[in-house]
């Protein structure tokens, strides 16, 4: 099993050169959109510590927490993911913990989830795929496969993260070109790793190791815990310089012809030295000294991956290839991962998740509360409504319901289109209620070219502010003036420096669009917005709606629910309430589909609100977007001039 480690090291020049000219845009991206919030990163084996190095990176680029677990602690963690993102570090994704760990992370929909892998076509990449929404950036590194310990896949994983951030944030990289440049700077190679051998051998020789470490080189010293654990190179006991202080050090005091210290230090590192010059002479020690900053961490991982090459070399041990026992096979192949919802059926754990999204509480929380029965019993009820209701019209939001967020600008799918005719021609009145203007009625009409189909679809542009049939080309208007009570927002948008940066600003008729540059830090330009609404003494009462790409700015009169309120009117319905089905993606205040879904029949696609009466989620689990309203759609059937909600495997 495995490859001889030093051929693996042989190939990490070749890697770290890979790794600066791989192209990192859509990664970058990916990281921009999870920037502006906390971020729980999975890894598992060699990958942990490519996961503890993005936790470094995230909580350095975005000042917002970083949590890093391995799938067993993700999977059976009872907290909430809907106010977070989630990375997924794996070399091959493959590994069948962080599998069990993905098909767990897409049912609980975080606001982002990403992966990186070094290898393309594997199963992780296949379970984002079915889901739609996830992105898994998977690379083709130049080298094979790691052995039994992860080497180049680790680097190439660490460089492409390090770059992809620095891009995001708009830094210049300051990473040399060379793997030798980062490890020894201006020394000569072969001198430096000579040196490095001499100063290392000695403390390999023992059989426990003090690992010393500081913020930036955590990583490291949770590499080589992995590594030589893993390996059986040595007994790991890493610490930060003050938390060795709090007793850590009595096992040197105890077991000092066993000990070695590793120290892991950035150039002066007062608290290194003081703590290293306090310690026994008789206790060998070796501090390997970086760089402070990004550049450094990197570099220590480095010189951890050449530590288990030395400590093999020492203990006669192949750290690529060591001998596993028949029950380390059975082991890893364990399939023991807890089900997200324990002794739970799918419907049940269906039920769960909805409930789970709904509250904003993990299940268990809700249990433990004391909450749980009470809300699976709202769920009941409004599924129950839901069943009975005879469906005359059905309003349906346009970016992120009928079109999936990377895809607004080509339309929806032909599936989705397949249904809307289906539903047209059950005699089924559809409205469509977006935040855009004219682009959404050219899209529609080349996508539904019947003239009796376009007579049956009711658009409301610009978030209701105009409202018409499909079929009327003049709706909305072109080159409308700006309404008077938006003008000096508008021009206050203009002159925000923040938006400058962040923020297109579009404004005519009774809207303003701040639409989000690429990499836009969406969190600033809606404080941004908010703060500049609040304009003192002001007679106008404005609102402000969000989605993934933009922000709207409408007069308060202005909203989605005009939309219903068309319907309720042309198509004289009596009972609004049980005629009207309303499903879009933004539920949750101030989502642009907030008016919209507190409709008392109303779906979500993704964000739903806090009313346990209106807009729940209920599509399969890891199902989002337009997959969601695919399967909601589909749900839709014919019972004479009005439709049925098919509730079948809703409830257990």
């Amino acid at each position: 099993m495995g490859r001889p480690y030093a051929e693996e090291l042989d190939e990490l020049d070749r890697t770290y050169e890979w790794g600066m000219r791989a192209p990192i845009d859509d990664l970058s991206r990916s990281i921009g959109r999870c920037g502006h919030a906390a971020l729980s990163i999975i890894g598992s084996g060699g990958s942990l510590t490519a996961a503890h190095f993005a936790a470094l990176l995230h909580t350095q680029f975005t000042g917002h927490v970083a949590q890093v677990q391995t799938p067993y602690e993700f999977a059976t963690s009872p907290r909430s993911l809907l106010d977070s993102s989630l990375l997924i570090c794996s070399a091959g994704g493959n590994n069948p913990d962080v599998l069990a760990g993905a098909q767990v992370a897409v049912k609980r929909t975080p606001l982002q989830l990403l992966a990186i892998t070094m290898r393309s076509r594997s199963k992780l990449q296949t379970i984002f795929a079915e889901a739609g929404w996830p992105q898994c950036h998977a690379f083709s590194a130049p080298t094979p496969k790691d052995g039994f310990l992860a080497t180049n896949s680790l680097l190439a994983t660490a460089l492409l993260l390090l770059r992809a951030y620095e891009t995001w944030a708009g830094v210049r990289t300051c990473l040399p070109k060379t793997l030798g440049k980062l490890l020894h700077a201006e020394a000569d190679p072969q001198e430096h790793l000579k040196e490095f051998r001499r100063r290392a051998r000695c403390a390999m020789e023992r059989s426990t190791l003090i690992v010393l470490h500081g913020l930036s080189t955590k990583p490291a010293a949770m590499d080589m815990e992995s590594r030589f654990t893993e390996a059986a190179l040595a007994s790991i006991q890493p610490a930060d310089y003050r938390n060795f202080a709090h007793g850590r050090h009595h096992w040197l005091a105890r077991h000092p012809s066993s000990s070695a210290v590793i120290a892991f230090s950035v150039r002066d590192d007062k608290t290194a030295k003081k703590t290293l010059s306090l310690l026994p002479r008789t206790i060998p020690q070796c501090e390997i000294t970086v760089e402070a900053g990004l550049n450094g961490s990197l570099a220590a991982i480095g010189y951890s991956i050449l530590l288990a090459q030395i400590a093999g070399d020492v203990k006669k041990i192949d750290p690529g290839r060591p001998h596993v026992p028949m029950f380390g096979r059975k082991l890893y192949h364990l399939k023991a991962m807890p089900r997200l919802c324990h002794a739970a059926t799918s419907a049940d754990e269906r039920v769960n998740l909805a409930v789970e999204r709904k509250s904003r509480y993990p299940v268990a929380t809700l249990a433990v509360r004391g909450d749980l029965d009470r809300w699976v019993q709202q769920y009941r009820t409004f599924i129950g409504h839901l069943g009975q209701a005879r469906i005359r019209a059905v309003v349906i939001d346009y970016d992120g319901t009928l079109c999936a967020p990377q895809s607004r600008l080509l339309g929806p799918s032909d599936q989705i289109i397949r249904r809307l005719k289906s539903i047209l021609d059950a005699g089924v009145t559809i409205a469509v209620a977006t935040g855009r203007g004219k682009s959404v009625r050219e899209t529609l009409r080349k996508r539904l070219t019947s003239s009796q189909h376009r007579a049956h679809v009711v658009v409301g542009y610009h978030n209701g502010a105009e409202i018409g049939s499909l079929a009327d080309t003049s709706c909305p208007p072109a080159d409308q003036p700006l309404a008077a009570e938006l003008i000096e927002v508008a021009n206050a948008l203009r002159g925000s420096s923040v938006l400058q940066r962040h923020a297109a600003v579009e404004a005519k008729g009774r809207q303003i669009t701040v639409e989000f540059l690429p990499d836009a830090n969406g969190c600033a330009v809606l404080a941004e917005v908010v703060q500049v609404c609040r304009i003192p003494g002001s007679r106008y009462n404005l609102s402000i709606a969000t989605s993934s790409h933009s922000i709207d700015v409408i007069p308060a009169a202005v909203s989605k629910s005009n939309v219903v309120r068309h319907l309720i009117n042309s198509l004289g319905l009596d009972d609004d309430a049980a005629s009207i089905l309303c499903i879009g993606d933004r539920g949750r205040p101030p989502g642009n589909d907030a008016d919209l879904l507190r409709h008392p029949l109303s779906l979500s696609v993704d964000e739903v609100n806090g009313d346990p009466a209106t807009c729940w989620s209920l599509a399969k689990p890891e199902s989002r977007f337009d997959v969601a309203c695919l399967e909601y759609l589909t749900r839709l059937h014919p019972v004479g001039k009005a439709l049925r909600f098919d509730t079948k495997g809703l409830l257990p």
